[in-house]
């Protein structure tokens, strides 16, 4: 069963809301376009989770979101 998961807004500013649906969120990796990990959070399983980037340059990351269902990738926009 896949997983979607929904990532808004993107272009972000200061945080991004990830939010799963039908599955639990267990941790997020942040790494930018030459594959460097710039951010990580873990957690106990949330269906929904705020991430601030507003420490980060603007440009493009890619997000691996590790759910109950395995891992989701998908990139957002820092502006």
């Amino acid at each position: 069963k896949n997983t979607r998961v929904a990532i808004y807004p993107n272009p972000a500013k200061n945080s991004i809301r990830i939010k799963a649906d039908n599955s639990l969120i267990y941790g997020i990796t942040i790494t930018d376009v030459m594959g460097k990990t710039v951010g990580e959070i873990a957690n106990d399983g949330v269906s929904e989770i705020n991430v601030p980037v507003n420490s980060l340059p603007s440009g493009v990351y890619f997000l691996n979101i590790m759910t109950k269902n395995g891992i989701c990738r998908t990139k957002f926009i820092k502006e």
